[in-house]
Order: structure tokens, then sequence, then C-alpha cells
């Protein structure tokens, strides 16, 4: 049922199984899941959330939906300059480098949604290695056009 919330720990239990039944490819298939999912979500049901043309809105109002997958946690978007960001996950209980590869793959997903076709990310803290959060150091090639849907437009 949509209105359900389902336990995040079966969430991972069904990635774990699909992982190994889906064939094999190169790079993680966490990753690749976590960018069907977003491809999935914000193509459909969110696709609100994307401000095409405007990587950085779309990052963060994705932000902003967090709770709408996850019961614990948050994400805070910082945008740092032209084309680059960071994406820190703290007090997230369900840790994992299985979910820390799916929200890589979600985020690059995303931007790429959002026009960002070369984005590139990069895990660089983690708190499957004692890190106090997760962090995603975000780039893309920045555009100067703005659409009308975008904030920047406004």
């Amino acid at each position: 049922m949509v209105s359900v919330w389902y336990p995040e720990e079966d969430y991972l239990d069904l990635l774990r199984a699909l992982s190994r039944i889906l064939p094999k490819r190169n790079g993680s298939i966490y990753e690749f899941m976590g960018r069907q999912g977003a491809r999935m979500d914000l193509k459909g049901v969110y696709r609100h959330m994307v401000f095409p043309g405007d990587p950085a809105a779309t990052l963060k109002r994705c932000a902003l939906y967090w709770h709408n997958y996850h019961d614990t946690g948050r994400c805070l978007v910082t945008i740092e300059g032209p084309g680059q960001a960071r994406v820190d996950i703290t007090s997230y209980e369900m840790t994992s480098p299985e979910m820390c590869e799916v929200q890589l793959g979600w985020y690059l997903e995303a931007l790429r949604i959002a026009g960002a076709p070369k984005a590139t990310i990069q895990h660089t803290r983690c708190v499957m290695k004692k890190e106090p959060w997760c962090r995603y150091e975000v780039r893309w090639q920045a555009s100067r056009i703005a659409t009308p849907e975008s904030p920047a437009a406004r």
C-alpha cells in the first residue's frame, strides 16, 4: 500500500536479495539500484522535485523530501558555488555500505535528470568508517541558463 510505511530493514533485505539475482554489471549494483529508484521517482510521482536546468535547486528540493523516504536521519545540502555542492546525511540509523551506495546513485541520477549529464559524486565521509556523518561531494558543469520553473529564474 502506498500510504503505509515499510521498515527500512526490509528495504535493505530486498536490495540485498536483488543484488544476488540481477545480472552482473560494471560498477556497483547498489549505485545502479539507487539510480533506478531516482529515475522512477523523479520522472514519476516526485517529478515536481526536479527543476530542469537547475541541479542546485533540485538538490535542495530533494533534501526537503528526505523524510518521504526515511524515518531517521537528516539530509542537508550546501551549495558551495556554481556547479558544486555537499550533501550531508546525519543521524541516519540504517547505515550500511549498500545504503551509502544507493544514496550515491540516487543523488547522481537526480542531478542528471535535472540537466547535469556529466555530474560526478564522491562519498568523502562515511559513518561506516567511523565518521560522524556521510558526506557526498557533488560536481557538475554549471549552466548559466535558468528555466522559468527554477528558483534562479524568479
